[in-house]
């Protein structure tokens, strides 16, 4: 099994639910998936760590050359494919999830699952998010919980 992870995992897993100095096991077996390359980010996630000052998690991600898939041209035209299909996923004018048609687009195709913390919009009014897209996209997504249960971590 592959992941393509969004942002929002690495900051809520960072901050909130696992930080580094409590749960060292849980980011040494996200350090393992990194190395073995089942777990990967477009090079976007990086910039949205940089830009959300996420000082400490920016710079531990930008060590893990692995981690970061590149903005080849298989994956810039799976990127307009998924903004083709889910134009509301982005909203330019406010730069609104800048990285989750990448994320989306690297799991279309490397045949990954999505892992992001969004929950599905509210109402159908509202802008599509992660788990929307994920699903009209035909694409498997979870929450960092199913990925540590899918890979039987234990703490």
């Amino acid at each position: 099994m592959k992941y393509s992870v969004d942002t929002s995992t690495f900051i809520k897993s960072w901050t909130e639910y696992y930080p580094i100095d409590i749960f060292q096991t849980f980011w040494k077996n996200i350090e393992s998936l990194c190395s073995d390359q089942i777990l990967v980010s477009p090079e976007e996630v990086l910039r949205e760590l940089k830009v959300q000052e996420k000082d400490t998690l920016y710079k531990w991600a930008k060590t893990k050359e692995s981690l970061q898939y590149p903005l080849d041209v298989k994956l810039q035209e799976a990127v307009r494919e998924v903004i083709d299909s889910c134009p509301s996923l982005v909203n330019v004018y406010k730069q609104r999830s800048g990285a989750d048609p990448f994320v989306i687009a690297l799991a279309k195709i490397t045949n990954a699952t999505v892992v992001s913390e969004e929950k599905p919009r509210k109402s159908s009014s509202d802008p599509l998010k992660i788990p929307d897209a994920c699903q009209l996209m035909g694409i498997k997504h979870f929450r960092v919980a199913d990925l540590i249960r899918e890979q039987g971590w234990t703490f």
